[in-house]
């Protein structure tokens, strides 16, 4: 008995992926292989045998006109949801059975599940319709006449086109100007890309394609080789890339601008990364090396910094592990010219993702600044010597002044004391003797106010009160209980005056000599002097005014002069003003006189303010 057996006609039916069934006249299934009914969910007996209609259900009325067109002779080819199941999309002929009269016996049912061919179709309709990008399907070449096959609209609106029809018939290398940046031919050169794509299954390259209003633009491009039922084909990819290449020369412009920068700063800049390499140098490092930055960038530092290379590294690395700045690092740097001495500043950089991983190097020469420096620390231990010496010479002058005064008062205090002795011994004297005694007195009383006025002045700096707030107010109201004016002269204040910071001693004398000379110098029974202030900013303005005799140009910078006074009067030392000018000076202030010559002085003095006023 053989052991050889054919497979059924039935078994090869049931293999068959379609459904397949047969239907009689009456619309009752005669037949159904496993596909059908797999599709239907029933089993063979729950078909076979029963109408058509009842296996269909609601579905049935829909379909009814084609049963009848069918069963007519016409054959039906439609479309429609499996019944129950509507997720699901079939296929479904319907093909007449005929006799040998040929008149129709029955139906061939054939049914074919495209659910998943019809979702492949819609997602590569929405990824091909819906792209932002161009695509484009094309096959043969120039040369062959054949060309673009089918576009989506995002590829006649890059290219500018009315619609898809522009574009469909042509080849994609016509879309691109005469030639491409590196000079090639555009024709040339895409048949050498069409060629790489199918030779490596893939290519991606960037083009400069040009619309129809002749306006050439970057595309990032991507041939991808597929077969169609009518032969190989490309699928083409265009990626407008306008803003990357903005972009791009944008950020090539940004980063010439900072070489540029960088290159003229009077700064050596580094750029290193954590491995040490060089990332970047200004022309400033390039020259100091005589390398050229090209050369430097990519290279490790050590090549070029060797003996001091591993210390500045562990310099870069403990900023980069603390992530806080190096500032003020004073070192010595070899170059081709010699060792030079530079204050370095370390920064640590993020990178994209914030890591530190970066660092920025600025190294300002400071060799001038440290030969200064240890010039300046020579002159400071001579300036140190020279203040000894200068304390040591103040201290005598002072000792001196003092002495001098007291060793010269003294006798002439007798001399007066003598001449007043004389006087009364003789008795009666005759006018002009006693007008002679009178003016030796006043000569005496001079001499006495000259040495008196003297000491003050060597002492104007070195022996003032400390500065304290001082109430201008107040202090002239002093004033003028001191000079005791007469009585047709007023001296007053005009507004508030303000509390200025300063030595009281010096404010006092300031006011005192001014208020003193002009009610002295008056030349009328009735006068007025008025003292005011200002605020300007840093300093207050404190004018003492009056309307006694002017004080003529030539003589403005004279009356500041020691011994000088316009007039010969026996009771002035001429220092007064002298001791203003010095006083101010020592305070950071000054002295100006306003005056037409004919009537009436204005001095205005300045006194600088203090941060607690």
């Amino acid at each position: 008995m053989s052991t050889n057996s054919s497979p059924s006609i039935e078994s090869i039916v049931d293999a068959v992926p379609v459904g397949l069934a047969y239907v009689d006249r009456l619309l009752k299934f005669t037949f159904a292989n496993a596909t059908y009914l797999s599709l239907t969910g029933r089993a063979r007996e729950e078909v076979v045998g029963h109408a058509v209609s009842e296996i269909l259900g609601p579905t049935f009325d829909e379909i009814r006109t084609r049963l009848d067109r069918a069963l007519g002779g016409e054959e039906q080819s439609f479309h429609t949801r499996l019944p129950g199941t509507p997720e699901r999309e079939i296929d479904v002929r319907y093909i007449p059975d005929r006799d040998d009269d040929s008149q129709v016996r029955g139906l061939h049912v054939v049914v074919s599940d495209v659910t998943e061919q019809r979702r492949a179709e819609e997602l590569f309709r929405v990824l091909f319709e819906q792209s932002s990008d161009a695509h484009l399907i094309f096959a043969g070449t120039v040369e062959e006449g054949a060309g673009i096959l089918a576009c989506n609209n995002a590829a006649a609106q890059m290219l500018g086109a009315k619609d898809k029809a522009d574009v469909i018939g042509r080849h994609p290398a016509e879309f691109s100007p005469e030639r491409q940046p590196d000079g090639r031919l555009s024709a040339e050169k895409s048949l050498e890309m069409d060629g790489l794509a199918h030779e490596k299954g893939f290519h991606r390259f960037d083009w400069m394609h040009k619309r129809f209003d002749g306006e050439v633009f970057p595309c990032e491009v991507t041939l991808t080789p597929v077969t169609l039922s009518s032969g190989p084909a490309l699928l083409v990819v265009w990626h407008d890339i306008s803003e990357r290449h903005r972009l791009a020369v944008e950020r090539e412009r940004q980063r010439s601008e900072t070489q540029s920068i960088l290159d003229h700063l009077p700064a050596y800049v580094w750029f290193k990364d954590v491995d040490d390499h060089i990332l970047r140098v200004n022309q400033r490092v390039s020259d100091s090396l005589g390398v050229p930055a090209s050369e430097m960038e990519g290279a490790p530092s050590a090549r070029f910094y060797p003996e001091h290379a591993a210390r500045y590294h562990a310099d870069d690395l403990e900023v980069l592990g603390s992530g806080e700045p190096k500032l003020g690092i004073v070192e010595p740097m070899e170059t081709p010219g010699g060792s030079r001495w530079v204050r370095t500043d370390k920064i640590p950089l993020p990178d994209e993702f914030g890591r530190l991983t970066r660092i920025l190097v600025v190294a300002t020469d400071v060799t001038d600044l440290k030969h200064a420096e240890f010039a300046l620390a020579q002159k400071s231990d001579e300036l140190v010597l020279s203040n000894r010496e200068l304390t040591r010479s103040n201290e005598d002058l002072e000792e001196f002044a003092r002495s001098a005064s007291h060793d010269l008062r003294t006798p002439l205090l007798n001399v007066r004391t003598l001449a007043q002795f004389i006087m009364e011994d003789i008795g009666e004297l005759t006018d002009e003797v006693r007008g002679h005694f009178g003016l030796m007195l006043d000569r005496i009383n001079l001499m006495d106010r000259l040495l008196t006025d003297l000491l003050g002045y060597s002492r104007i700096g070195r022996k003032e009160s400390q500065p304290t707030a001082v109430d201008l107010e107040e202090c002239l109201a002093e004033v003028v209980e001191l000079v005791a004016p007469p009585t047709g002269i007023v001296v007053r204040g005009d507004g508030r005056l303000p509390t200025v910071h300063a030595p009281r001693s010096a404010v006092d004398r300031v006011l005192l000599n001014l208020v003193s000379n002009a009610v002295k110098h008056h030349d009328r029974d009735t006068g007025l002097v008025v003292v005011s202030a200002a605020d300007e900013q840093d300093r207050w303005v404190v004018v003492v005014s009056d309307d006694g005799p002017g004080i003529a140009e030539e003589f403005h910078e004279r009356v500041f002069g020691m011994f000088e006074t316009l007039a010969p009067r026996t009771d002035s030392s001429g220092i007064g003003l002298a001791s203003v000018r010095k006083t101010l000076e020592t305070l950071g202030g000054a002295i100006r006189i306003e005056s037409d010559g004919v009537r009436g002085t204005t001095f205005e003095v300045t006194i600088p303010k203090r941060p607690d006023s």
